[in-house]
């Protein structure tokens, strides 16, 4: 009676899970089949058979992804559990992207391959990546803002560039197999703590890092790359270490440097100091390398040659900087957002890049050196600027140089009107006059790109 009973109650347990789980929808996706189940919009998507998943792309509504060409994209908000089963051996891009509610996802050991933004945008919590997979694709888990656990197989090759961008992950053990990790990989992983770096690792791509929560890390002897910017913008950050048998980078005092130390790849913006002088060895700063510091005063030596791109971007602390006369190069967005009051650019520079000092809302006073020849683009965009004299080695001057400044004044000495791109002011009105030799006048209000401007005027009658 007893065993008869337990038969009768499994069956109703058996019957009432098949109500309450009911097929929602299947069809055919390539070589395979998927079946939504579930009730109360609490669905399982279910992928079998044995072969390869098919790819998929975003929808777009303009440049913003709405949801994707997978068949199951229109349960995007109802699915909640992705069940893989076994003899599928890959999971095609976009698969399960913008499933904005799924949580959890079981992949078995025979995929072998996970494609680009396979699940960007999704609930994830956790998620462990089978043994056979030996590259992680660029976004796989691209915004993936509850993902906090991930295990990454001992057979992984590569993590692309964006691969976790935006996750919630605390911690990270690159494993020995992984030879590279591409641009902007663990990006904006603000809760990231804890990276440790597989001996194996030769390339951080730029960006790798950027914007995560770590207060240290160790270069491996394997790494032989570090792009610039691969460690910027991380608040916390106060040493950089390397391992003493690293053929191609050292670290002073947590300073990351080549081995030479003839390039500054790093200072680590969490540290307190407010003033930092160059070591004397260095000819280069690499991109990002000061972007975001506390400093308010840095001294740039002579044997400085290049001043990489946003080298000093974001320094709002940055009152000072004393560039050394060997600087030829100042770097797209070079000191953009920085807090510079003042600056003098020496003779040996020829190149002011596009928007070098843009953004540096303080800056009232610049002294442009004799041999500069190209001012980029937005250069000195949004400053607050009033009056700058042009040196007559200057060639080229971009578009919108001094856009929403408050310059009224430009001096220059030319005798020929250097090549002007398109509108200094960028259509804005400005009351500014630039002032010219007597000689040159007619050259200038003739000459293209000049005579649009409205005030042109000889040197003669300055201050009249």
């Amino acid at each position: 009676m007893k065993k008869l009973f337990f038969i009768l109650f499994c069956g109703f347990l058996f019957t009432a899970t098949s109500i309450n789980a009911q097929v929602i929808d299947y069809g055919t996706t390539g070589e395979l089949t998927w079946t939504l189940s579930g009730s109360s919009e609490h669905y399982t998507l279910t992928i079998s058979g044995v072969g390869e998943m098919p790819n998929y792309d975003f929808v777009h509504n303009g440049n913003l992804p709405l949801s994707t060409t997978a068949p199951w994209s229109g349960y995007a908000t109802s699915i909640r559990y992705v069940h893989i089963g076994y003899g599928v051996t890959s999971i095609g891009n976009c698969a399960f992207a913008e499933l904005h509610n799924l949580t959890s996802a079981n992949i078995p050991n025979s995929v072998t391959f996970i494609g680009e933004f396979a699940f960007a945008r999704t609930a994830l919590t956790s998620i462990t990546i089978p043994n056979g997979v030996t590259s992680i694709e660029d976004s796989t888990f691209n915004g993936c803002r509850n993902l906090t656990s991930v295990n990454i197989p001992n057979n992984v090759r590569t993590i692309g560039s964006f691969a976790f961008v935006g996750t919630a992950l605390t911690s990270i053990t690159i494993p020995n197999s992984v030879t590279s990790i591409g641009i902007g990989a663990f990006q904006i992983c603000e809760n990231l703590t804890s990276v440790t770096l597989g001996n194996g690792v030769t390339t951080i791509e730029t960006g790798a890092f950027n914007h995560t929560g770590f207060a240290s890390i160790t270069i491996p002897r394997s790494v032989t790359t570090i792009a610039g910017g691969a460690f910027s913008n991380i608040r916390n950050l106060v040493s950089i270490d390397v391992d003493v048998n690293n053929p191609h980078f050292a670290s002073e005092n947590g300073v990351l440097f080549n081995k030479s130390k003839t390039r500054l790849v790093q200072y680590p913006i969490g540290r307190k100091d407010k003033v930092y002088t160059i070591p004397n060895s260095v000819t280069v700063i690499a991109s990002y390398a000061f972007s975001g510091s506390i400093l308010t005063s840095v001294t740039i030596p002579n044997s400085v040659t290049i001043i990489g791109s946003s080298a000093f971007s974001s320094c709002r602390n940055l009152t000072s900087v004393t560039i050394g006369n060997s600087v030829t190069a100042i770097g797209h967005s070079a000191f953009s957002f920085s807090g510079l009051t003042s600056i003098t650019i020496p003779n040996s520079v020829t190149t002011i890049d596009i928007g070098a000092f843009q953004m540096c809302e303080d800056l009232t006073s610049v002294i442009i050196g004799n041999s500069v020849e190209t001012i980029g683009y937005r250069a000195f965009q949004r400053t607050n600027l009033t009056s700058i004299t042009i040196p007559n080695s200057v060639r080229h001057i971009g578009n919108c140089v001094f856009a929403h400044t408050g310059l009224t004044s430009m001096i220059l000495f030319h005798t020929i009107p250097p090549r002007n791109f398109g509108n200094f002011f960028c259509d804005e009105t400005s009351s500014a006059c630039i002032y010219v030799l007597d000689a040159s006048l007619e050259a200038f209000r003739t000459a293209e790109g000049w005579r649009d401007l409205p005030c042109i005027l000889p040197i003669s009658q300055m201050g009249r």
